[in-house]
């Protein structure tokens, strides 16, 4: 390696990857307010070395990506570190000590793979570990043969996802329906969130009610989060396609005090009544017995809420006894693997 080449070192993250995407976020969502904006790399990963930097992954629709790409060039520094494309640009982010590398990314383009790279990484300790070990062998050697084994590692391992089919966990980080897109919920959505779970009349059947405010959505998130990391599964945040609005939140979860995974959603008010509960618990239901192989999902309901348990009747759930739950009275209906059709 010559004397002035960029040699690959280990480092601590710069900051804490999530703050830093709330700060990104902050900046790049009311300029593209398309883009999916998402922490990614080493430091999203629990236990992953990296070289202290943070990753902000900007995916935009196709279509939106040239003008996309003329806003970041108004908004951020590009990066010397990789030549831009017709499908992928990299932009510095710095604040305060801080930075971090944001990528804009077309959805479906040849770099659109970040994301389910991360994906892999949370599914697999085995991958984490052979990605761990690359980046130890190569400490103190130039950045661009760094690049290159890394490079092959991602591709191996992306290539064996599409081959073999991802594993349950990296399938699950995103659903879609006909006219929803269910992703993993990020600290920068607690704002529109809020408008959901803050709603009275939206949480008057969930305990132990609405969000006081925008931090407790925050709080929400992070739990929710949290559920993800010990689990592989949880809830998602709802967008709508044909707006790309995130109008609720939906998923299969571990409730307190019970073992099985329960299955629940909420929309705001504007757009119930027009199919969308349907939607999205037929999808996340076949995600749960084909994918997840779950024996069973519940539906715990407050038995005064008629349309939930209505819908829980359509797809087959039956009731299975009243109880108190946290002192609330409610009724768990429950659908087998078997009974569903689904899975094997």
């Amino acid at each position: 390696m010559s004397a002035d080449a960029e040699a690959f070192e280990i480092a601590e993250p710069s900051c804490d990857g999530d703050s830093c995407l709330d700060k990104v976020a902050s900046l790049l969502a009311p300029h593209l307010p398309s883009a999916q904006l998402e922490h990614v790399g080493s430091t999203s990963v629990p236990g992953c070395l990296g070289k202290g930097d943070i990753d902000i992954l900007a995916r935009v629709p196709v279509d939106e990506f040239a003008a996309s790409r003329e806003v970041l060039d108004r908004l951020l520094p590009r990066s010397t570190a990789n030549e831009p494309t017709d499908s992928y640009a990299e932009y510095r982010w710095a604040e305060a000590g801080t930075r971090a590398s944001v990528h804009l990314v077309a959805i479906g383009g040849t770099h659109d793979d970040f994301h389910r790279f991360k994906a892999l990484l949370l599914a697999d300790p085995d991958l984490v570990q052979r990605y761990n070990a690359l980046k130890l062998r190569y400490r103190g050697r130039s950045m661009d043969d760094y690049r290159a084994a890394k490079s092959e590692l991602i591709d191996r391992a992306l290539a064996a996802a599409a081959k073999e089919g991802e594993s349950p966990r990296a399938a699950a980080a995103h659903l879609e329906t006909e006219r929803l897109l269910l992703r993993r919920l990020a600290p920068y959505d607690a704002p529109a969130l809020h408008r959901c779970t803050g709603d009275p009349l939206v949480m008057r059947y969930w305990y132990p009610g609405p969000d006081a405010d925008v931090s407790a959505t925050s709080a929400r998130i992070a739990g929710i989060e949290a559920h993800w990391r010990s689990h592989g599964f949880g809830d998602y945040a709802v967008v709508e396609r044909a707006s790309n609005e995130l109008i609720g939140f939906a998923g299969l979860h571990h409730i307190a005090g019970m073992t099985d995974v329960n299955v629940g959603y909420v929309l705001v008010p504007d757009r119930w009544r027009r199919g969308l509960g349907s939607e999205l618990c037929r999808s996340l239901l076949e995600h749960a017995f084909t994918v997840l192989e779950l024996p069973q999902v519940v539906a715990v309901i407050d038995p005064a809420n008629t349309a939930s348990i209505a819908l829980s009747r359509r797809c087959g759930f039956t009731l299975r006894r009243r109880f108190a739950w946290q002192g609330q009275p409610r009724a768990l209906y429950v659908l087998t693997r078997a009974a569903s059709g689904m899975g094997r």
